[in-house]
This record gives C-alpha cells, sequence and structure tokens, in this order.
C-alpha cells in the first residue's frame, strides 16, 4: 500500500517523484538476514553466494553513495562470521568488473528507462489522499 508517494515492493523502495521514480533497498523489519555460517562444511562459493548477491545489488540498483554505504553496512552487520579481507575483495572484485562496464546511466536512485514501464503500473490504479 502506497504512503506519502512511497511503496515497497520485494526488496524495493519505490518513491514517486514528479518526473522520475526512485528507487533504494528495502529491508522489512521482520528479515533474519540468516546465511550460512561460514565456519560450517558448505563449499566457500555456497556460504559467499548471498552475499555475492546483495553487493551485486548493491552496484547494480545504481544508489547514491550513501545509500550504498549504509547497505554494504547492513551486508557486514549480516555477515558478523566473514573474514573482513574476504568480504573487501569480494566488494572490490564486483566494483571492478561494474566500473568497467560502466555506461551513461540516469541520476542515481533513479530508475533506468527501461524499468520506468514495469514499475510504472504500480502506480496507476492507487489513489492518493
Amino acid at each position: 500500500m502506497e504512503s506519502k508517494n512511497n511503496i515497497h515492493f520485494l526488496d524495493l523502495s519505490i518513491t514517486r517523484r514528479p518526473t522520475c521514480l526512485n528507487i533504494s533497498i528495502f529491508h522489512k523489519p521482520t528479515s533474519t538476514d540468516t546465511t550460512i555460517n561460514f565456519l560450517s562444511s558448505h563449499p566457500l562459493e555456497h556460504t559467499m553466494a548471498a552475499y555475492r548477491y546483495l553487493t551485486h545489488r548493491m552496484y547494480t540498483l545504481q544508489l547514491h553513495k550513501e545509500q550504498q554505504d549504509r547497505e554494504w553496512h547492513h551486508i557486514v552487520n549480516t555477515a558478523h562470521n566473514i573474514p573482513q579481507p574476504l568480504l573487501s575483495r569480494l566488494r572490490h572484485r564486483i566494483q571492478r568488473k561494474y566500473s568497467l562496464h560502466k555506461t551513461p546511466t540516469p541520476t542515481p536512485t533513479t530508475a533506468p528507462r527501461h524499468y520506468e514501464h514495469k514499475m510504472g503500473h504500480l502506480y496507476l490504479h492507487i489513489t492518493t489522499d
């Protein structure tokens, strides 16, 4: 349900502005942020999968620097048993990947044009008071 031109959809918070839709990452208050323990006998690739996904999402959503820092802090807090150098290497590897393949993008936190038509229908039948 929309409130103050804002709606939570899956793991995104979408805010309607007069000229665009702004997106940011939304964490449900009931989220447990449970991942595979680093000390378990699972393969490292499986253990790091959640952090790889969260880091990819952080860079692909075109967030403001403050939002990226806040999301990285959330990832680090979730990974309380993962060695910090391992997380830092993962972040730098993914960051380097996205900085090498950078294409012209709209203003940070603004939904790319090809997403606007997909997300725009969320607000079609909502009336505001």
